[in-house]
């Protein structure tokens, strides 16, 4: 994501120097140092964290689909396995061998 390289304080500072700080960092920094005086920009700084989250937690629980799905069919695999084996095993005990 590309964030715009310059932009306007708005609201006050505690100091003259924190101002002068605040106004030299880029637009990234701020967001990321959490020192957004704009209660908008504040807002879409928080709504990007929880998208954020979100994500993560979607690419979380599509991992744990993955794995049980993974199973799943591995699972299937044995099974079809196994009843071949069985099958095998009964036509040896019927066939008297």
């Amino acid at each position: 994501m590309e964030y715009s390289k310059t932009f306007t304080v708005v609201g006050l500072a505690s100091s003259s120097d924190e101002a002068a700080e605040i106004a030299s960092m880029l637009a990234k920094e701020v967001l990321d140092a959490g020192v957004i005086l704009d209660p908008k920009s504040r807002e879409i700084a928080n709504l990007k964290q929880m998208v954020v989250c979100i994500r993560q937690e979607v690419e979380h629980h599509q991992n744990i689909f993955d794995f049980y799905h993974g199973e799943v069919e591995r699972v299937k695999d044995l099974l079809s396995f196994i009843r071949r084996k069985l099958a095998r095993v009964t036509r040896k005990i019927c066939l008297g061998v």
